[in-house]
């Protein structure tokens, strides 16, 4: 087999895998408690997929306006086969973001306090994910959403690129994309 063929390969394994891992837990069994495990499944997953500018040996995985949402995404870390070394912290609003976290997992915010906090975060390579497909809208990079009660994800290209991030191909093929 050849080199090219060989790459060809390994890439749409890669695709397949991608498919496939995200399908395998979109499904919403019962709304709310189970939704909010979903999304937070769902957001550990997507930092997969993204590269900073300086990637460091551990990410920083931080939440705000939710303590349950922290605990989810400490206990899904936990677990992780792949031991991807992620941590994960909960902070309150007001505190120092940009140093300390790699993304952010936000959540039960006002739109004062949203933008504020994505204000605070502009151009920063802080991954911002926020529980709504307006998020994306106003300026988060992602938005986590549901129809047909699945979760989906729509990403706002241009907020990711204007911090220095990238949001690798096979995530962009399954998200709804604003620019």
């Amino acid at each position: 087999m050849g080199k090219r063929t060989g790459i060809f390969l390994k890439s749409f394994w890669q695709g397949c895998c991608v498919v496939l891992l995200f399908c395998a837990e979109l499904t919403l069994a019962t709304p709310k408690v189970d939704e909010v495990r979903v999304r937070a499944i769902v957001a550990y997953k997507i930092m997969h997929f993204v590269v900073w500018p300086e990637r460091p040996s551990a990410l920083k995985l931080c939440t705000i306006g939710s303590t349950q949402l922290s605990k989810l995404l400490d206990e899904i870390a936990s677990q992780d086969s792949k031991k991807s070394r992620i941590t994960v912290n909960d902070y309150k609003l007001g505190a120092d973001l940009k140093n300390h976290c790699d993304a952010l997992y936000i959540r039960n915010l006002d739109d004062n306090e949203l933008k504020l906090v994505l204000k605070n975060l502009e151009e920063w390579p802080v991954l911002t994910i926020g529980d709504s497909e307006a998020f994306a809208r106003v300026g988060g990079m992602i938005g986590l959403y549901t129809e047909n009660d699945k979760v989906r994800f729509a990403v706002n290209i241009n907020a990711v690129k204007d911090a220095g991030l990238l949001v690798k191909s096979q995530l962009l093929s399954l998200a709804k994309v604003i620019q």
